[in-house]
């Protein structure tokens, strides 16, 4: 593994390891909570962490295969980027803590086989945002190596929104939603 892969691998194992800590600890009842003027719930929280890693390993083999452009998705546009990851997270919505975390376990496992394994010149490649574009109206790109380094943080942040979340106490329209989507499942 590249040098300064090692080092963005072991920041994401250290966001890991104190996001797995945490998960440990939340009480089986508490997943539906949400924090105060937040959208996700715990539970929703973990269901993006378990499928994030998903779309950089698409990432990481087309800068592998020599793609010196990349976009998450695979998107062109905002809309479609929205659509490819909202479906990553319907299609997990519904599964067991447990199943989750061993998904996460899992994805993550790749994204780094996929490290030991990229070649430098990826590094380079432009990773686009779809639908981002500056004060001259053109894409927002950065490069996959800053790409990756945001995407070593990016537990901590989710880590971060649970611990609020299971801190908040429920509000009575979460409560009635908690009980629905109990009656679903």
């Amino acid at each position: 593994m590249l040098a300064e892969l090692v080092v963005i691998a072991r920041r994401a194992a250290a966001a890991r390891i104190s996001l797995e800590a945490l998960l440990d600890v939340v009480p089986g009842d508490y997943w539906d909570r949400r924090a105060e003027g937040e959208l996700w719930s715990a539970y929703d929280h973990l269901v993006h962490l378990a499928t994030i890693d998903e779309p950089m390993l698409e990432l990481l083999e087309e800068a592998n295969a020599g793609a010196a452009t990349l976009r998450p998705y695979r998107a062109e546009t905002a809309g479609e980027a929205m659509v490819r990851r909202e479906a990553l997270l319907a299609a997990a919505t519904g599964d067991t803590v447990e199943s989750l975390r061993a998904r996460m376990e899992a994805n993550r496992e790749r994204v780094l086989e996929l490290f030991d394994v990229l070649q430098p010149a990826a590094l380079d490649a432009s990773v686009i945002f779809p639908g981002v574009v500056n004060a001259w109206g053109q894409p927002v790109a950065v490069s996959l190596r800053h790409y990756l380094v945001s995407w070593a943080a990016h537990d901590t942040e989710h880590a971060e929104a649970i611990r609020k979340a299971i801190t908040t106490p429920p509000s009575p329209g979460d409560l009635a939603l908690a009980a629905r989507r109990r009656r679903r499942r």
